[in-house]
């Protein structure tokens, strides 16, 4: 008789306590899965701002090494703190016409505003230093601007009424801690001048002009960007890139317009260019297809296929896959094995054209550590 009162005691704790989680898991459930969530956020936002406090530690260390006195060197704090919450506004887009020159012209006036400013904290810099300077204040400004833009939507989340600010900014944390993450890394290769996974378009372009010896004179036809003219088989062949060593992608697709304009035997145009890899996709597996292979916001491509438009020109495009993070980190040795094989693919293009074609062929991307 005990054993069966004991029993049935026990099962009557177990259903009240039953009873009773589902009541509390019912009225209380969506606060603790919200205070799981804010504390998931909370460390993700706490690493976001090691990064870019480490960031700006390593601008001002680079900055430094460009400096004269002391004075000189204490003073610059303000003016870094002032450079990474600069900003870049858009034009307005209300009426699209036109709005590709005036891109361009704010785009460029950040950029010259961007140099001028690191020339002034970095006055021993050389112009290739300023380059290579200028990529690692992006970067840092990039984190900058990351870490606040999260650190506004947490807030916003821990208030009344902000549940949805915190769910969509953990839907979106995994793709923001990844870019973070790959904008960190990308410091060390930017600070040591090392060159990028970007950079396969340039060293495609440099040794495919490279291996005509003396004939590939570069000449800088366009700011910031380099044109070589070759005579391959019979066909005319301008090799176009950003001028290097400095981290500097310059204007190919002004230089391409540019040519296109000068000599119309030109009727076809070849981009070499690193691309996003899908997942699953190997690093270094190369990719054909037609078009403009340029990223950016969309100025070098819009001239690019205006101009080819309007003359009539094919595009060809080869692309090397790769992901976010060894694109602006240092070049993989997979991407790096792949530049030979990939100059004898443009040669056999350039090969396979009609007799007494002419061709551009444009290595696009950053020319860090690319002569």
């Amino acid at each position: 008789m005990a054993l069966t009162f004991d029993a049935s005691f026990l099962s009557t704790i177990v259903n009240v306590l039953y009873i009773g989680s589902f009541i509390v898991f019912f009225l209380y459930g969506q606060r603790f899965q919200l205070a799981f969530m804010q504390r998931g956020i909370k460390g993700q936002v706490s690493k976001l701002d090691q990064m870019q406090v480490a960031a700006r530690t390593r601008l001002l260390d680079s900055l430094k090494k460009f400096r004269g006195s002391e004075n000189q060197v204490a003073s610059i704090d303000s003016s870094v703190n002032r450079l990474l919450d600069s900003f870049v506004i858009s034009p307005a887009s209300m009426d699209p016409s036109g709005i590709v020159p005036k891109m361009e012209h704010i785009l460029d006036s950040a950029d010259e505003n961007l140099k001028g400013e690191v020339r002034r904290l970095a006055p021993l810099a050389s112009e290739s230093e300023v380059q290579t300077l200028s990529n690692v204040a992006e970067i840092a400004i990039g984190l900058n601007s990351m870490y606040k833009v999260v650190r506004h939507f947490y807030i916003l989340g821990k208030k009344p009424g902000g549940t949805y600010s915190l769910v969509q900014l953990q839907m979106l944390m995994p793709q923001l801690m990844e870019a973070a993450e790959a904008y960190s890394s990308a410091m060390n290769a930017f600070v040591e001048g090392r060159t990028l996974g970007d950079g396969f378009g340039p060293l495609v372009a440099a040794e495919f002009a490279s291996s005509f010896g003396s004939e590939a004179e570069w000449k800088e036809t366009v700011k910031d960007t380099e044109v070589a003219k070759l005579d391959y088989q019979n066909h005319t062949t301008y090799v176009v890139k950003a001028k290097g060593p400095g981290g500097n992608v310059g204007k190919p697709g002004v230089a391409i317009q540019k040519l296109l304009q000068e000599d119309p035997a030109i009727k076809y145009v070849l981009t070499v260019d690193a691309a996003l890899k899908l997942e699953g996709e190997d690093t270094g597996s190369l990719a054909e297809g037609v078009g403009a292979a340029i990223g950016g916001p969309g100025v070098d491509r819009f001239r690019i296929e205006e101009t080819a438009a309007a003359n009539e020109v094919q595009m060809f495009a080869l692309v090397l896959k790769m992901s976010e993070k060894e694109a602006i980190t240092e070049i993989p040795k997979a991407v790096k094995d792949k530049v030979p094989s990939t100059v004898e693919r443009v040669r056999s293009i350039v090969a396979g054209l009609p007799e007494g074609a002419s061709i551009v062929v444009a290595g696009i991307g950053n020319t860090m550590g690319v002569a």
